[in-house]
């Protein structure tokens, strides 16, 4: 019973603080005191308040626009929609911050958290990747921009991630091409095209081995599905495609079947 009564103390404590402080915010947001309430942001931020630190931060962003404290106010405002997860809006001012102070002390962690807001925004492989793409863009060019960082191998690190995120959705484009086979056109000669464009925008994606072993598949297949008068041209072009793959991956996951494709081509070119 003693430690019900306790816990009961304990609640009660805490509701009352929490109604105290709810009280105090409600009365400095209604207040003229725009100094005070950029202090208070300052705090909301660094304890995790996002919702209140917005809320005071929109209040006061036109009496501080112009001023030495507008950075301030706009970094702020980034880091506190960041917290609330709304990637996007979070991108958008990280992003004019950096543009608009280029040379301020919090442009370099502007420049990595646009990239890292895009990184959180990047949805799954169904939807439309243009967040994953900026992503990649604001990367680079904070790599760029800032080689000595020491956000570095974060930054490196989340655009491997993103790149890798498009070259997934490109092989997955390729297989269903591949798939599709003759249905309503050559889709093997869109699989080996996609295929091939992949390798040369990712030519580092640890995918970069599926590329080209869709790539000796989708020709081989095209060169059988063809009329006689353009098979030979196509099983010529298959064979460079094992050629290729060959040299990239002598002992690769797919050399084997890689070499039984070789030896049917040899056997129609013949």
């Amino acid at each position: 019973m003693k430690k019900l009564h306790l816990l009961y103390g304990f609640l009660l404590a805490v509701l009352l603080l929490s109604c105290g402080s709810n009280k105090s915010f409600q009365a400095l947001l209604k207040s003229n005191d725009n100094e005070q309430k950029l202090i208070a942001a300052r705090e909301y931020v660094q304890r995790g308040k996002y919702s209140r630190s917005l809320s005071l931060l929109e209040n006061v962003t036109p009496f501080f626009r112009g001023t030495r404290y507008a950075h301030e106010v706009m970094f702020l405002t980034a880091q506190s929609h960041f917290g609330l997860k709304d990637f996007y809006t979070a991108a958008s001012y990280f992003e004019s911050y950096q543009k608009l102070y280029p040379r301020d002390k919090f442009a370099e962690e502007s420049k990595f958290m646009t990239g890292y807001s895009y990184y959180m925004e990047s949805p799954n492989l169904r939807l439309d990747q243009e967040m994953t793409r900026r992503g990649i863009t604001a990367f680079e060019s904070f790599i760029e921009m800032y080689p000595e960082s020491t956000r570095m191998p974060e930054a490196l690190k989340y655009l491997d991630e993103l790149k890798e995120k498009l070259a997934f959705k490109e092989l997955l484009n390729a297989r269903l091409y591949f798939n599709m086979g003759i249905f309503l056109g050559n889709n093997y000669r869109a699989a080996a095209i996609t295929a091939d464009n992949a390798i040369k925008d990712f030519p580092a994606s640890k995918f970069r081995e599926d590329f080209a072993i869709l790539i000796l598949r989708s020709k081989f297949r095209e060169a059988e599905v063809s009329v006689l008068a353009k098979q030979a041209d196509r099983y010529q072009d298959a064979l460079g495609a094992f050629e290729n793959y060959a040299a990239d991956f002598p002992e690769g996951r797919f050399i084997r079947e890689a070499q039984r494709i070789q030896t049917s081509i040899l056997r129609n070119i013949q």
